[in-house]
């Protein structure tokens, strides 16, 4: 039995908790129950009467308590309502500042601190030379850090005067300071300068680890009152208690005192929930599924070197040990550490988080010295933004781990080398990386690294695939062997955009390059060094390859984060199938490039926030394009987005959705206005989530444009037949049209089909026709210049059946195939695929379009003394097997008479000369003239007979044999053709097959067009298969109740609302929703439009509760549809004001 999809309207939710609850208020008294209305005083009163499964609950304030707990489970400690609840680990200083010198003043304080706040601004340790948070110039190390002279020595430093600092020009000495050193590369420390004489530019240290980078040289020191010139600067006087500042005297003055607000040690299943803490962090040590979730961690940690400490790992928000540890939709904001260091333990997760401004001296850091550490097995790093860090790599794993949309920018700002995701020998083999921004940084974006020695090992089996990059270092470096990189975009980058470095230690054998779109990608660092042969490389676009041509030349608008590709773009169905990771894709083959032409969604990585963000265009854009589409980041449990978009911004902040701003309910986030006059935008994007109704931030953009045209519309037809027929339209720019088509038969009614939103050529096959009949149709096309009409255009279905073109198959089971791409028009076919092309004399073999068809003619004019050769092979294409299906399209042109003998060839290399070849089919009877015939030729190697099936029907393919179906229809049984020819090598029944390939030879006389061209590794044959079976055969899956990618919706579900059955992120998105607006309610649901859907029903059911399953029919009111991908219509259905609660399923 097929469950049927259940969806539930809930209007609302309740927190539930098990066990006791106890309440803390600043204004509590721990001698009170710990009741709501008698709250406690103290988080440790509270833990001590907590038991497990009880919960702490605090009432909004400013707490500076701190817990150490040990061996003590589930407990949770969350705020009251929406109520802020802020843990702070400064201490108020109870000041009497006097003047010291000028504008620096002093007063005597009580207790040591390591960082000092006014107010709660972070004031600067005095350090020389000067630089400020503020500014962000502590992070400027040309500009605000001192140099020293490169050298080997670990402990003897010399200065290198800069036009701002020279430590020979100091009328003091610096002996007894604190230097952090930026000199091991991607290794900095700080050290005690344990000699120095004023005046002198040499100084010496305890020995630091190592010193690497000779151009990369950099310190600035701390820890003297001489220091102290500066606004915003402090110092404590340890050894006398005295704090002195350049400050406002009249502010209040806090120092930090604490580490830890929370301190737990072998205590499994804590949560954290919505409390905020400034000043102080959290620690878990061999703790088994803490939660930390909600909260902002501002000041989090800090070095400990206005107390003299120096050389030791710092303090930070820690989790060690232990496993399964979830870091939720937290911001972590202004460490002078690490933002988060999770140290061994299974399965951890940091998930839809913001790091920003972190550790700006980078010092005494563990391991390679990183932002983010997630160093155990199965973690996940997943949908979070960061930004300036100073550590010169950003996410240091130490095992696999999947790093999935994440955005992350202007990183490593005060170490060299590094990379954002950086991915050590260890830590490559099943690592995954994809759907991620890297940008505007110095550093990789994402990186296998190893070392650079010769003879040292590197990683292997690493995946990076979907990521963008642009104006960073590269955005994909891979050193190693078998690693894949598939389908990302790299531009304006310092080197190369994507290297597969082919080295002295590096030689990525085995490597899958894939799809991918760069401005410059080869075998180096940054220079034109093409992939090597040793790599599996394929239909990539590499500027390099287009006269080092620019991004923009194939993307739509990358200037203002539209990396989509171009209409009508090279980069559109020229990719190859990477089954799973191109499941789902649109048209006939993937594309290249991170995004997909047509999507009806945007990915845009990182954090969702409680609104709306990430605008595209960017916030405040100019010279934004007339075709652009609006795009955002939907805000954290978005349901749906209502967009308001309009010419003034005031009239868009007050608009609802009576406003003529208002543009409709998106459950996607795109918008296609169809086209944008000249002149300043504002829009806005609220969003429907469990909490209600979030108004979103007024946007702005600029169109920079005189004139756009009016739409035009100009068509085509192709593969006419008895009951079909493809009609095409063709736009006159990339603006973005409402399209419609008519048709009709002649002297009968019209039919409308509105296809919806489409930019660049659009084609439709209609079904279904009346076979020897004229048809007229005609396209329009509306945008926000106007409306365009083709002419009206007929044609007349055809008595005899011509096959249509073969859909792109999916990876599974197939070994080759071409469908010769548009890219390759009047050219050789791509020889990457057909690597041994003969033309003898005269012969030509080039790639043609006539209509919509792209095919490789092979011309062969029988001229010349002693006739011509003419042969495509792909030689070694395909991995030795037994038994393989060759299915392609072929037409011989009647305007050469065909003479001779032409062959179609299996073998175990070069085919030319018969040489090699196992089996052979001789084409000249079989294929007709001027007309389009559909072949699959199975040859059976496998050492025994082979039986199959088609349809009702079962054939015997007897060994060393091969049957040839022509249009669904069995033309040759068993046949054992081959040539009579020696060959070079020894032969058999049991050969296995490498090669294949078409051979017009010798005398032959024929022009021979070939398309759609498959190879797979079983027997295959194009029939009359239609509905669920041929989509099943499409898709590679089988049964219609199997759910083959586990998401949930078994496969005749994903059939029936057209979702991808081989990828579980597509699926869930297309399941039926009710839409509220103006307390009106609409049933949205997926179908096959009702042409294609004779093989299944959609049966709509209602009920007024659950329990006793008891369900009436229900004939929806449908209001609108809209076509989405030519097969899938999205239908909404007014279900009208309800009274009282309602159930509905399909």
């Amino acid at each position: 039995m097929i469950k049927p999809l259940i969806i539930f309207c809930l209007l609302g939710f309740l927190i539930e908790t098990s066990g006791a609850i106890f309440y803390v208020a600043t204004n509590g008294n721990d001698l009170s129950e710990g009741t709501l209305n008698n709250p406690l005083a103290t988080l440790n009163e509270a833990v001590n009467r907590m038991d497990a499964g009880d919960t702490c609950i605090f009432r909004g304030g400013r707490y500076r308590h701190s817990l150490v707990l040990s061996n003590k489970d589930n407990l949770t400690f969350r705020t009251y309502e929406n109520e802020q609840v802020i843990f702070d680990g400064t201490t108020p200083l109870v000041t009497s500042w006097t003047q010291y010198s000028g504008n620096i003043y002093q007063t005597p304080v009580s207790a040591d601190f390591w960082q000092l706040f006014s107010d709660e601004q972070m004031m600067m340790p005095a350090r020389w030379p000067n630089a400020a948070l503020s500014d962000e110039s502590v992070w400027d190390q040309p500009g605000h850090w001192a140099k020293v002279i490169y050298s080997s020595s670990k402990t003897d430093f010399v200065d290198d005067p800069t036009a701002h600092s020279n430590l020979e020009q100091l009328n003091f000495s610096v002996q007894g300071s604190i230097a952090v050193l930026a000199v091991g590369s991607f290794k900095s420390y700080a050290r005690e300068i344990l000699n120095h004489t004023a005046g002198s530019p040499n100084f010496t240290v305890s020995a630091v680890g190592n010193r690497k980078a000779s151009n990369y040289q950099y310190y600035f020191l701390e820890g003297l009152l001489e220091f102290l010139d500066s606004p915003g600067e402090w110092y404590l006087d340890r050894d006398n208690n005295i704090l002195y500042a350049w400050v406002d005297t009249n502010a209040s003055f806090f120092g930090k005192t604490q580490d830890y607000a929370f301190n737990f040690s072998n205590c499994d299943d804590i949560t954290i929930s919505d409390i905020d803490f400034f000043g102080t962090t959290v620690r878990f040590n061999n703790c088994q599924r803490s939660v930390v979730e909600n909260g902002i961690f501002s000041f989090p940690s800090c070095t400990k070197r206005m107390l003299g400490e120096s050389g030791d790992q710092p303090e930070m928000t820690e989790f060690t040990g232990g496993g399964d540890h979830h870091f939720y939709n937290n911001v972590v904001r202004y460490a002078d550490t690490p933002a988060i260091y999770m140290n061994s333990g299974l399965n951890n997760k940091i998930e839809n988080c913001l790091f920003e401004y972190i550790d700006w001296s980078a010092a005494d850091l563990p391991s390679l010295m990183m932002t983010v550490y997630m160093r155990g097995s199965g973690s996940i790093f997943s949908g979070n933004s960061a930004h300036t860090t100073g550590a010169s790599a950003f996410l240091d794993v130490n095992n696999a781990v999947q790093a999935f949309s994440n955005e992350v920018w202007h990183t490593g700002l005060v170490q060299n080398d590094g990379s954002i995701i950086q991915l050590t020998l260890a830590a490559q083999p099943n690592s995954e990386t994809a759907y991620n921004w890297f940008f505007d940084t110095e550093k990789y974006g994402a990186r296998f690294d190893a070392s650079t020695a010769i003879g040292s090992p590197t990683g292997s089996n690493g995946l990076m695939h979907h990521n963008v990059g642009y104006n960073v270092n590269a955005a994909i470096m891979q050193k190693g062997d078998d690693h894949q990189c598939i389908n990302n975009t790299a531009f304006n980058n310092s080197n190369n955009g994507i290297i597969i470095l082919s080295d002295n230690v590096s030689t990525n054998s085995g490597t899958v390059v894939r799809n991918n779109v760069a401005e410059r990608m080869g075998s180096h660092r940054k220079n034109n060094v093409p992939l090597t042969e040793v790599m599996d490389h394929s239909h990539n676009w590499n500027g390099y390859e287009y006269g080092s041509a620019d991004i923009s030349t194939v993307l739509r608008d990358p200037d203002n984060l539209d990396f989509r590709p171009k209409p009508n773009s090279i980069l559109i169905d020229n990719g190859k199938s990477e089954e799973p990771l191109t499941s789902g894709y649109i048209g006939k083959a993937p594309d290249m490039g991170a995004y997909e032409f047509g999507a009806n969604d945007y990915w845009i990585p990182g954090r969702k926030d409680a609104v709306a963000s990430k605008p595209i265009p960017p916030e405040g854009a100019q010279n934004v394009k007339s075709a652009a589409a609006l795009m955002w980041r939907k805000a954290l449990g978005s349901q749906i987005s209502h967009l308001y978009l309009g010419s003034e911004s005031n009239l868009v902040a007050q608009a609802d959705m009576n406003a003529s701003e208002y543009k409709g309910a998106y459950i996607n986030n795109l918008y296609d206005p169809h086209g944008l006059e000249g002149g300043a935008y504002y829009w806005r994007v609220d969003e429907i989530t469990p909490a209600g109704i979030v108004k979103g931030d007024i946007w702005s953009f600029e169109v920079n444009i005189a004139t756009a045209p009016s739409p035009e519309l100009t068509v085509s037809i192709s593969d006419v037949d008895t009951q079909s027929a493809i009609l095409s339209a063709i736009p006159n720019s990339d603006i973005s049209y409402g399209l419609s088509l008519e048709y009709w038969k002649e002297n009968a009614a019209t039919n409308v089909i509105e296809i919806g939103s489409w930019a660049g050529i659009y084609a439709y096959e209609l079904t279904n026709l009346a076979s020897n009949e004229t048809y007229y149709f005609q396209y329009t096309g509306s945008n926000a210049f106007g409306i365009g009409t083709s002419s009206i255009t007929n044609f007349i279905t055809s008595g005899e059946v011509a096959p249509p073109n073969p859909p792109t198959p999916p990876t599974a089971n197939i070994l080759f195939y071409d469908f010769f791409e548009a890219n390759w028009i009047n050219q050789t076919p791509n020889p990457e695929k057909w690597n041994n092309q003969i033309t003898l004399n005269q012969g030509v073999i080039s790639v043609l379009q006539s209509n919509n068809r792209v095919f490789s003619r092979l011309y062969n004019p029988n001229s010349g003394s002693s006739g011509d050769r003419t042969v495509i092979s792909a030689v070694d294409a395909i991995t030795p097997h037994s038994l393989i299906t060759v299915s392609f399209d072929s037409l011989f042109d009647g305007s050469v008479i065909p003479t001779g003998s032409f062959f179609l060839g299996a073998g175990i290399g070069s085919l030319a000369s018969h040489q090699n070849q196992i089996r052979k089919v001789s084409m000249r009877d079989y294929a007709g003239l001027d007309q389009w015939d559909h072949f699959d030729w199975i040859v059976n190697q496998t050492g025994s007979n082979v039986t199959y099936q088609i349809g009702s029907q079962s054939y015997e393919l007897t060994i060393g044999c091969f049957d040839l179906w022509k249009n669904g229809n069995l033309i040759v049984q068993n046949s054992d053709e081959k040539t009579t020819s020696s060959q070079e090598t020894l032969i058999d029944d049991l050969t296995p097959i490498t090669s294949i390939g078409f051979t017009v030879n010798k005398s032959d006389c024929v022009v021979w067009d070939i398309d759609n061209i498959v190879i797979r590794d079983h027997v295959y044959v194009k029939s009359t298969l239609t509905g669920y079976n041929s989509w099943a055969d499409l898709h590679g899956v089988q049964a219609a109740t199997n759910d083959w990618d586990g998401d949930g919706l078994i496969n005749l579900v994903e059939y029936g609302v057209g979702s991808e059955p081989r990828d579980a992120t597509d699926g869930p998105q297309r399941l039926p929703y009710l839409d509220v607006v103006n307390s009106q309610i609409d049933y949205i649901y997926h179908r096959r439009k009702s042409s294609e859907s004779n093989d299944i029903n959609y049966i709509f059911e209602t009920a007024a509760e659950l329990s006793t399953n008891s369900w009436d029919s229900w004939e929806p009111a449908m209001v609108g549809s809209k076509l989405l991908d030519g097969s899938i219509e999205r239908v909404t259905n007014d279900v009208g004001i309800l009274s009282t609660q309602q159930y509905f399923r399909i």
